[in-house]
């Protein structure tokens, strides 16, 4: 939805009311804004923009250019790191979600991602990951064993998986 060209300086892009100006507009407030409420995630944490970026929206838009995508907002490669084109590019929300300083990651036969990957590959809700491995269960096996059947309300373990209170599951079968 491009403006069309006026004497105002802020429209002279054309870019107003667009995606990306939305994404530039948002991405300063969120640094320099403690009235807003994602501020503490951000500028309260001591990210910024770089001052090219900060001062001009042709800067950012020259640097990062247009949204590959609807689905594309921007994203810092280095989580902790300022808003500058050496750290920021378009990604999709999937893409975005290996960048979360909150992200346990967990490695199993030399492969390393994320819980949500795990889940997402295995068949398995995230959250099972999450209590099995709250419950003493190895990362390697709360990942690995089979989401049981739930039958009659309660979940049936198969003999090599069965669990009584107070136990703590390993692979093999012992506890």
């Amino acid at each position: 939805m491009a403006l069309t060209k006026s004497s105002n300086p802020a429209y002279k892009h054309g870019m107003v009311g667009t995606r990306e100006y939305n994404v530039w507009v948002d991405m300063r407030q969120r640094c320099s804004n403690p009235n807003r409420g994602n501020f503490k995630f951000y500028g309260g944490r001591g990210i910024s923009v770089c001052r090219e970026w900060n001062s001009s929206f042709m800067a950012f838009l020259s640097d990062m250019g247009l949204r590959p995508t609807p689905e594309h907002t921007i994203e810092r490669i280095d989580n902790d790191g300022p808003y500058a084109p050496w750290n920021c590019k378009w990604a999709t929300a999937s893409e975005q979600r290996h960048n979360y300083s909150r992200n346990h990651w967990i490695e199993v036969d030399g492969r390393r991602q994320t819980i949500g990957d795990w889940a997402k590959e295995r068949g398995i809700g995230e959250d099972l990951i999450r209590i099995r491995i709250r419950r003493g269960i190895s990362e390697r096996d709360a990942v690995m064993i089979p989401r049981q059947p739930n039958i009659g309300g309660r979940r049936k373990y198969s003999p090599q998986f069965r669990v009584s209170a107070g136990t703590v599951l390993v692979a093999d079968g012992t506890y």
